[in-house]
């Protein structure tokens, strides 16, 4: 149940405290590195909603409220330059816990001004109706912002909300590659494909006009960008493997005439995917967007077997197209997603200490990494499309193959992100063994999904993904995929390169 403004924004100062604690009595780096992101997701989104929320509303309903407004305002903006310094620091930099320490010597003394005068004067100005309903709008309005600290954006409606939504899911595509804490905490990134998509769906100008409602079936239903999701008006709905009969009820009972279905990041993902399609055979729904691999008809079964299952899973899918009982074949979509160019984010600490993006894909062979996005965009205008017979008629029955606009070797890549970066950046091939430990290292992923990138490796050093397919992007969207210069500029904080005094870490 949503409180007033004053609790929701009380809950948020403990959130951030609770983070600080963690983070300066740990004395393991890597539970550091987690509460550091962690600390800096809360306290960038909370500093922007308050801004964009909570001080209007100062404006508005207290009689010094402009001038307590524009004092919050030159507070937090001296939070966000030193969040700015901390959020890129290494825990093993002597700056660290002082940084940290500073900035929150300035936070703790702008909280406790908050809550002992400027919200207890709100909170009397406001009826408990209009109190909650500002809660509500903080915490909508949190899903859209920034989170990481830009303390050159602006920091008033309405210049800061346009720079904003330009610049969060920059942030958010970045977050999806960081380490998170484990207890408890769901990291803000489960299910980062879908939650693409359904955000995309319900605030875009281009789709939400098309739909009339989405639900979101997720083996994580109490994760954070679930409960994003649930306040832009997605209906959760917890899914339990195994459960064939209800699942089918649960389909039935919502009504949907169109399925996206993403293969989730799962050791039995194979086995849930199945399901899902047998599910959604027995629901009868009629259109339905199957989210497949990019390369899966060139794998081996004995040399990439997680990528070839991809090619079982479309055979799977595609059966239906001749079965009478049922309406799912009648309307199907088959999207191979290549190589996403976020997965390079994972060696983001290797081009920050070391200046090298290390990739096991040898030194002749290329392959087109395409951005998350821009496969979120593809779906989305399929998802949306309407024709005589379901899906729109130029993508019914379509199995597109999506990879980026350019071909790439690992040279070229590392030098498209030094151009970027204004930096020199450099390849160095590695082998299968260390990018393993590499991925284990630095990546939160589900086992099976690193041995689906490690098999996707193979396939580049076997000379398999020497090609590009733009054409469904273009035909599909009427745009460009993005281009590698512009992955690296949008994502270049991740990869312009620290000094730090450490060496790169290959196993825990």
């Amino acid at each position: 149940m949503i409180g007033r403004i004053t609790d929701t924004i009380k809950q948020d100062h403990r959130e951030i405290e609770a983070c600080y604690q963690r983070i300066i009595n740990s004395k393991d780096r890597d539970e550091q590195t987690r509460y550091q992101n962690l600390f800096t997701w809360e306290l960038a989104r909370h500093s922007i909603g308050e801004e964009l929320v909570v001080y209007p509303a100062f404006e508005k309903h207290l009689p010094d409220g402009i001038a307590m407004a524009d004092k919050d305002r030159r507070e937090h903006q001296t939070v966000k330059e030193k969040l700015k310094k901390f959020q890129n620091l290494d825990p093993s930099n002597a700056e660290f816990i002082p940084a940290i320490k500073s900035l929150m010597a300035d936070l703790a003394e702008h909280i406790k001004e908050e809550e002992t005068n400027d919200l207890v004067k709100l909170d009397q100005a406001l009826s408990n109706d209009d109190s909650v309903s500002l809660s509500k709008t903080f915490d909508r309005t949190m899903i859209f912002v920034p989170t990481r600290s830009h303390p050159s954006a602006p920091n008033k409606p309405p210049f800061e909300t346009a720079v904003g939504l330009l610049t969060a899911p920059i942030d958010q595509l970045a977050d999806l590659f960081r380490k998170w804490p484990h207890e408890g905490q769901q990291s803000p990134m489960d299910g980062h494909t879908g939650f693409l998509i359904a955000e995309l769906l319900l605030t875009d100008e281009t789709f939400k006009s098309q739909i009339k409602s989405v639900t979101g079936l997720t083996l994580h239903p109490h994760a954070e960008k679930c409960k994003e999701l649930a306040k832009l008006g997605v209906k959760i709905v917890g899914h339990e493997p195994g459960r064939l009969k209800h699942t089918v009820q649960t389909l039935q009972q919502i009504g949907a005439e169109v399925m996206c279905l993403i293969p989730p990041a799962h050791k039995e993902k194979f086995d849930i995917t199945m399901e899902m399609i047998e599910a959604a055979k027995k629901a009868g729904i009629a259109n339905v967007c199957f989210v497949s691999s990019a390369g899966c008809d060139l794998a081996e079964r004995d040399k990439q077997p997680h990528l070839r299952s991809f090619i079982d899973l479309e055979a799977a899918f595609m059966a239906s197209k001749g079965e009478s009982s049922t309406p799912t074949g009648h309307s199907p979509v088959v999207i191979r997603a290549g190589f996403y160019a976020e997965n390079l984010l994972l060696y983001s600490e290797q081009a920050q200490k070391e200046g090298i993006l290390p990739l096991p894909v040898g030194t002749n062979h290329k392959f087109a990494p395409i951005a998350l996005g821009d496969v979120a965009q593809v779906v989305a205008h399929v998802l949306c499309g309407k024709g005589k017979h379901g899906f729109a008629d130029q993508h019914r029955g379509q199995l597109m193959v999506l990879t980026g606009p350019m071909l790439t070797t690992g040279d070229e890549l590392a030098s498209a992100a030094s151009q970027a970066l204004g930096t020199d950046l450099k390849f160095e091939n590695i082998s299968e063994a260390e990018a393993k430990k590499v991925l284990h290292s630095q990546s939160e992923s589900d086992e099976s999904e690193l041995q689906y990138l490690l098999e996707y490796y193979s396939l580049v050093r076997e000379g398999k993904t020497n090609y590009i397919s733009t054409t469904a992007f273009h035909d599909v969207t009427g745009g460009h995929p993005q281009e590698p210069v512009q992955f690296f500029k949008v994502y270049a904080e991740s990869f312009h390169p620290k000094h730090v005094a450490k060496k790169r870490k290959t196993s825990k």
